[in-house]
């Protein structure tokens, strides 16, 4: 059993505003096999504005990650490789301008 920590930033566009925002992977691992191992974990990508407050837009995505790991051995060394998939959540909000309109399309 093993587990994965990583941090880093996402580059937002959203609402005609740039943001960085915080993001970080947290995975658990299980080798089955000599050469294979099964990782589940979560991701939190992007979390931008209160999605609390609706006066103001938010942007947020999460989701939830599963993969297999193999590993082949030689006398050179170890080549990994990884195949997964993931469940990624998108919610953005917008709140209409004070004539009840889109402010960026103008609907």
């Amino acid at each position: 059993m093993y587990g994965v920590v990583s941090t880093g930033y996402s580059d937002t566009e959203f609402s005609q505003r740039a943001e960085e925002s915080f993001g970080y992977k947290i995975l658990l691992g299980h080798q089955f096999h000599p050469k294979w191992y099964v990782e589940t974990g979560y991701y939190k990508i992007a979390d931008v504005g209160n999605e609390q407050d609706m006066d103001t837009d938010f942007f947020k995505a999460d989701g939830l990650y599963l993969g297999a790991l193999g590993k082949a051995s030689s006398p050179e060394g170890e080549l990994f490789y990884r195949v997964g998939v993931a469940r990624i959540d998108v919610a953005a909000f917008e709140p209409l301008n004070p004539e009840g309109g889109c402010k960026v399309g103008g609907a």
